[in-house]
């Protein structure tokens, strides 16, 4: 029997990127599960790495939801901090 790894590999990347349980692994066969778990584990890490906390482009970043005024060429500083930022188009 031949066993595409690669593409178990990337099912459980992609079950682990999404924030599935570890225990939603489809197979049973110890071979086939070692390689799910591994794309899995990857997944999980590369979610952690890549998440970033996301904010309105009308708060603070540094304060988490205090207003934020308008300046010049993009850039608002906080009514309550005073922390002046450059916010993502």
């Amino acid at each position: 029997m031949i066993v595409d790894t690669v593409g178990l590999f990337q099912r459980g990347f992609k079950a682990g990127e999404a924030g599935k349980a570890q225990k939603s692994c489809p197979y049973s066969q110890a071979d086939l599960r070692k390689v799910w778990v591994a794309g899995w584990k990857a997944g999980k890490v590369h979610k952690a790495k890549h998440s970033t906390y996301q904010y309105t482009p009308e708060t603070c970043p540094h304060c988490k939801g205090a207003p934020l005024a308008p300046l010049r060429m993009g850039r608002h500083v906080c009514n309550l901090c005073g922390n002046a930022s450059v916010l993502a188009e």
